[in-house]
């Protein structure tokens, strides 16, 4: 590798590294003020300098230097895309909000758990990893989702509809729910994927996967195998499933796929419990 593609590479990782440290940060609800533009003043140079002469440290340890202007310019790259992406995901969310029947529906179902679901549950943050969010349950239900990995639409709607499953099969179950348990949630993954629009049977006309099988039984079997490989994609985000997760989605697929709640039930079939499907 050459000097310079080193000097790159470094330079890289010393922009993922202020990432790291600069991220996770709530949106600020007040910062919505900017409904019409997103906030791209440029950064005080001085704070980038004073950083970069902390990151010039470690970079000359490795006998590679570091361009300051490049660093400065990166640094401001970053902090513009920050923003566009706080912007674009709270319009997402609020037209989830607004539009999509399913946000209405896990309105209507969380009542009957005596929980409220309202667009403040929701939080979005800039993550330092590749993932769509969390639902964190104590002490405060809280649905945590990832700005800048959710720029598109139908990525965010399907990230806030996986949340909604995991949150709802938590009031659903009670006591009875383990986080923590890799076979509850994979039958959650399972139930999540169902409602993805990556697997959604209603949806698999947009699918090119599903769209190519022409039989409905080639279909159904195309959907399954979908939303079994998604869940599979889904449960290894759980670091103490990963190694078997493939196995935990199998144990619990035949009697978590057809499990659609809260669809198409009615206020007595809301109150199933979850241990008479696990």
């Amino acid at each position: 590798m050459s000097d310079q593609q080193t000097a790159n590479t470094s330079t890289q990782s010393a922009a993922q590294s202020l990432s790291s440290s600069t991220s996770t940060t709530t949106t600020d609800s007040n910062s919505s003020s900017t409904n019409s533009t997103f906030d791209t003043s440029e950064p005080e140079e001085n704070k980038y300098k004073q950083i970069y002469s902390k990151m010039q440290k470690s970079f000359l340890a490795t006998n590679v230097s570091l361009n300051t202007t490049q660093y400065i310019e990166r640094q401001r790259m970053l902090e513009r895309y920050n923003k566009f992406s706080k912007y674009e995901s709270k319009n997402h969310l609020n037209h989830f909000v607004q539009y999509d029947k399913f946000w209405k529906t896990m309105q209507s179902a969380m009542i009957v758990y005596d929980t409220v679901l309202k667009q403040q549950t929701i939080d979005l943050v800039l993550c330092d990893h590749f993932l769509e969010g969390a639902f964190v349950p104590e002490p405060q239900q809280k649905i945590i989702l990832c700005a800048n990995t959710l720029l598109r639409r139908e990525d965010f709607d399907n990230a806030m509809k996986r949340m909604l499953v995991k949150m709802y099969d938590y009031n659903r179950a009670g006591s009875t729910y383990n986080p923590d348990n890799c076979k509850h949630l994979a039958c959650t993954e399972v139930r999540a994927a169902l409602f993805s629009s990556k697997c959604n049977i209603r949806d698999r006309k947009k699918t090119k996967a599903l769209a190519l099988q022409k039989t409905h039984k080639d279909k159904a079997i195309a959907n399954e195998f979908c939303v079994k490989d998604l869940a599979i994609q889904h449960l290894k985000e759980k670091s103490k499933c990963l190694a078997k997760a493939d196995r935990y989605i199998d144990y619990v697929f035949e009697r978590c796929k057809n499990d659609n709640a809260p669809n198409n039930l009615n206020k007595i079939s809301k109150l199933k419990s979850f241990n008479d499907i696990m």
